[in-house]
């Protein structure tokens, strides 16, 4: 099928990218199980982006998949949100992310990127929401991509970098400076 052929050439291109950075590991885990991970074609160029980010941030990433899909989600005002099952333990299991195809279709590229990193940072990095702010420009802003809303493209451009970082490290740089809305 024409569907199935575009993800064979998508993980393909994934796998050769990932492994030209020098992240092999992540991209044969992701190769391997991606036809039984159930996320929609979609998402999955920002779900293989996260996971080259965390191995350029020296994380190792559990390799599992996160199913990610379209369907109902809480409420119509949200663009995305993670789910998890609890074990006998009170531990999370089973996560995956569902995403309002409305909501995602009212946003561009760089929300889209911001919005699977935000979910995964809470299925995957276990990251609960933040309103912690740093300030950009003697301005206060959100410090992370866990803040609770979607971050204007222009914040989310100027400030990429950082909240990479702050994701996978779960603090700021040394060299932002912190608002004081902790």
């Amino acid at each position: 099928s024409i569907q199935g052929d575009f993800m064979k050439h998508l993980i393909l291109i994934a796998a050769i990218a990932l492994i030209g950075c020098g992240t092999a590991p992540v991209a044969n885990t992701i190769v391997e199980s991606i036809e039984e991970s159930h996320i929609d074609k979609d998402f999955l160029p920002y779900y293989l982006d996260f996971n080259a980010s965390a191995a350029k941030e020296g994380i190792t990433l559990d390799s599992r998949i996160v199913p990610i899909s379209y369907g109902e989600v809480s409420a119509h005002t949200i663009i995305a949100e993670c789910y998890r099952d609890t074990d006998d333990q009170d531990r999370f299991i089973n996560p995956r992310i569902i995403v309002s195809r409305y909501q995602w279709n009212s946003f561009g590229a760089e929300e889209h990127l911001s919005t699977i990193y935000h979910e995964l940072g809470h299925c995957v990095l276990n990251r609960p929401h933040t309103m912690a702010m740093t300030s950009l420009s003697n301005s206060p802003v959100p410090n992370s991509l866990m803040y609770p809303s979607i971050l204007p493209t222009f914040l989310l451009e100027a400030m990429w970098a950082h909240y990479v970082h702050e994701l996978f490290h779960q603090g700021p740089q040394v060299d932002q400076p912190l608002g004081n809305n902790r």
